[in-house]
């Protein structure tokens, strides 16, 4: 799904709850949001249109080679509550302590600088073997999941973000695309959830 939606559903919330606070100054300011981000949504997409009618060469995504397949924990999200107030923001707090309980937020966080997440639907996850095996029996003990990670090249000619995400949500349920910053090569983290 595409984060700018997930952003625009908080905002939803986030306006409603300012509402029926009658705060004006908050109010004004998720209004504005709001607007920015209908903005950049209709640039975006008014842009893919553009480009689908100019482009003549097809985007080649047929396949992702599986270039390694690694186990991580993850975090999973109550999907009921996704979208609920402030979900989210609650959710990153509570992985955010939960790995610094575990002795495991040095290695989370170097990981992830690292590999710059472009667009996703996983929130916490951390590679197995950066972490020792205390802090994944602490992680296990908050609920947090092994899971098996594919690790996929990306194999799009045409890496815009708007053909990953399509070539993603139309392939795989639970994935990141992230882009390793030293190299610059775009991967699929493809979660096997």
């Amino acid at each position: 799904m595409n984060s700018r939606f997930d952003e625009l559903r908080k905002s939803l919330y986030d306006l409603e709850r300012e509402y029926n606070k009658k705060n004006v100054e908050s109010f004004d300011k998720v209004i504005n949001n709001i607007r920015v981000a209908l903005y950049d949504l209709k640039k975006e997409f008014e842009d893919g249109i553009k480009v689908k009618y100019e482009t003549t060469q097809v985007v080649n995504c047929s396949n992702s080679d599986i270039i390694n397949t690694l186990q991580f924990l993850y975090k999973p999200m109550d999907e009921v509550t996704y979208y609920r107030d402030e979900y989210i923001e609650r959710f990153g707090e509570k992985r955010t302590e939960e790995l610094m309980k575990s002795m495991a937020i040095n290695q989370h966080n170097e990981f992830w600088k690292i590999h710059e997440t472009v667009n996703g639907n996983v929130y916490g996850s951390v590679p197995i073997e950066l972490i020792n095996e205390e802090s994944v029996s602490k992680l296990l003990n908050y609920n947090w999941k092994i899971v098996d990670v594919n690790i996929r090249e990306f194999p799009c000619d045409d890496k815009s973000t708007k053909e990953m995400v399509d070539y993603c949500n139309s392939n795989f349920e639970n994935y990141i695309i992230v882009v390793e910053k030293e190299t610059k090569t775009y991967l699929i983290l493809e979660y096997l959830i």
